[in-house]
């Protein structure tokens, strides 16, 4: 009897077995399908996760990880919708949120306790630092592992934001402090250097197209262009420009965000004039700015420090669409174009890291020690404003 029962319970088992799909038998198209699926939604872990399931799934989807030696990753890998929300000083994890999906991330990456944490993009790359000399800076991609290395020294002190571009490769940093516009590409041997006096200085700073565009005090859209003649971008052939002045300038604050595929003037009541914000749609073709009645479903958080745009009702009830949150180191306030004020819910939480400086204490400490300048040049150089 106990024979018989074993064999019956073999057999049952094969039979289930048999009953279970082959899921690494999917037609190559179908496995391209959904890749391209969780490509679309920059949900990179996903598409890291799919990938590392079979050979079949690997070999019929695109391998994040093929590119040249300390070459830059291909950009199409690169998160674009993420917000990194929160890190602690040596500690390996991160927060993230996708600000499309509404989709909250917790990672752990070993790799950050070896280099110095200096800030992260809008989009969710990562710029670190080496820890030992000569402290040359790199970009992590937290998804994908990748790293691409720069010759550059790493910027320091309060950095306040952070936007990476692509053909080439550049880093591009804003300082705290000064409004000091700094920027590399991979064959840089230090970062340039910008700065402007006040009011012309350089207040908030985004990614848009492949390009980094600012707003001035002013009002004023500035953006990089490069140089004369000269065909091919780099980090020495770029200068920075105005393209749209502001007709008639106030004492309100100016932002820059993109949303919804738009570039987006956001003006915020003055620190002494209070009112309304209003929104204007930055045409960087034609060079015009055009007024915005709404910004429909998209919530839009705006600070000197980081502005993002979020997919309101993909957070539920806790942040409110056609909403403007503003928060700087002056005033902290919220409201939809049409005024409505609204309680602070899982939106403070975005408003602090609107307001939040994230570069490490390491970096902090750097920038007043003598050992990081131990070369006796702090490889500084100035650009001009062309007007």
């Amino acid at each position: 009897m106990p024979f018989t029962h074993s064999k019956e319970k073999r057999a049952h088992h094969a039979q289930a077995m048999a009953t279970i799909p082959d899921w690494t038998s999917l037609p190559d198209n179908l496995v391209r399908q959904i890749g391209d699926c969780f490509m679309a939604a920059n949900d990179l872990d996903y598409y890291m996760d799919f990938r590392a399931v079979c050979q079949d799934w690997r070999s019929n989807t695109d391998n994040p990880k093929d590119k040249k030696k300390d070459g830059p990753e291909d950009p199409r890998f690169h998160p674009s919708k993420w917000v990194l929300l929160e890190r602690h000083e040596d500690v390996d994890a991160i927060t993230l949120v996708n600000v499309d999906t509404g989709r909250f991330l917790c990672k752990n990456i070993a790799l950050l306790l070896r280099y110095i944490f200096l800030g992260a993009t809008g989009g969710g790359l990562i710029l670190l630092g080496e820890k030992e000399f000569p402290f040359k800076a790199c970009v992590l991609n937290p998804f994908t592992g990748s790293i691409t290395h720069f010759k550059a020294r790493m910027p320091l002190g309060g950095i306040r934001t952070v936007v990476v571009t692509t053909s080439p490769m550049m880093v591009f940093v804003s300082h705290k402090a000064d409004g000091c516009i700094m920027w590399a590409d991979q064959n840089s041997e230090y970062f340039q250097e910008f700065r402007a006096r006040y009011p012309d200085e350089p207040m908030c700073m985004t990614s848009f197209a492949g390009n980094v565009y600012f707003t001035n005090r002013q009002g004023s859209i500035l953006s990089f262009v490069v140089d004369g003649a000269t065909k091919e971008r780099s980090a020495q052939t770029i200068s920075l420009t105005t393209i749209i002045s502001s007709p008639n300038p106030t004492q309100h604050s100016y932002y820059l965000v993109e949303s919804g595929g738009e570039l987006l003037r956001v003006t915020g009541p003055g620190h002494h004039t209070p009112g309304q914000c209003m929104v204007h749609k930055v045409d960087t073709m034609r060079m015009i700015l055009e007024p915005v009645s709404t910004i429909n479903n998209h919530a839009l958080f705006v600070s000197y420090i980081k502005c993002f745009s979020v997919t309101a009702n993909k957070f539920h009830t806790t942040v409110d669409g056609n909403c403007i949150y503003v928060a700087d180191e002056f005033k902290m306030e919220h409201s939809t174009i049409g005024g409505c004020l609204r309680p602070f819910t899982l939106a403070q939480v975005f408003v602090d890291y609107c307001k939040a400086i994230q570069t490490s204490e390491r970096s902090l400490m750097l920038d007043s020690d003598g050992e990081y300048y131990s070369d006796s040049e702090t490889d500084e150089s100035s650009s001009e404003h062309n007007e």
